[in-house]
């Protein structure tokens, strides 16, 4: 069970680095935005909108407080099973997300398909294994 336990926390920690880390990104700096964006996708873009900017930066602060409410689960995730719970929602819908723009990423920004369904499955794979280690029940 400690076992068990350890690598749910160790898998919330990495939910929590991923999503501040892209989340800080998001909020507080365009260049390293597109940079990101580079790297993780292998897309250069110039710039964006100003619109763009406005719900990036917006969604930038979801993910920061998405990876804070996981960093807090993180001591015990016994208490905090609807934190998990919403990690599970989040990324499976994520997943589905990417689903439904594999084919237009793919046409207009030529991503590879390999790159497009390997994040698919990475994001539905973190959903299942936090399904999997969801503590059972609260400890008395």
């Amino acid at each position: 069970m400690k076992q068990r336990d350890a690598m749910l926390k160790i898998v919330l920690a990495l939910v929590c680095i991923v999503n501040l880390s892209l989340g800080i990104i998001a909020f507080t700096s365009q260049p390293l935005l597109l940079k990101a964006i580079n790297i993780i996708y292998g897309v250069q873009l110039p710039s964006f909108e100003e619109h763009v900017v406005y719900i990036v930066k917006m969604l930038g602060c979801f993910l920061i407080a998405i990876s804070v409410m996981t960093g807090l689960a993180i001591r015990n995730p016994y208490e905090n099973r609807i934190v998990i719970y919403g990690n599970i929602i989040w990324l499976t819908l994520r997943g589905i997300q990417r689903i439904t723009y594999v084919e237009r990423f793919h046409r207009d920004w030529g991503i590879p398909y390999v790159n497009l369904w390997g994040q698919v499955i990475f994001v539905f794979l973190f959903a299942l294994v936090l399904f999997l280690l969801m503590p059972k029940k609260n400890k008395a």
